[in-house]
């Protein structure tokens, strides 16, 4: 994963665990660490939910933001059509 201007990237590479249609990606990634992404559909909508394992290395409040933001331009690419 990289950023568009390629200042930040990372490896996210893994197996999905469990996948739940329309609803659940359960996932592990090559360093152990787990996670989910949730899909809960409320009248019009649908909220995203993401937990996951932070790395050590980087803070959690960056990891955060980093998870939001591709969760918002995942938003705008799906509101696109």
């Amino acid at each position: 994963m990289a950023k568009k201007d390629k200042n930040l990237s990372f490896d996210f590479e893994g197996i999905y665990t469990k996948i739940e249609n329309l609803s659940l990606i359960e996932y592990k990634l090559l360093d152990n660490r787990i996670g989910k992404v949730s899909f809960e559909k409320n009248e019009n909508e649908v909220i995203i939910t993401e937990t996951f394992e932070p790395v050590i290395e980087d803070s959690e409040s960056m990891q955060k933001e980093w998870c939001q933001t591709v969760i918002d331009n995942f938003k705008k690419y799906v509101e696109a059509f």
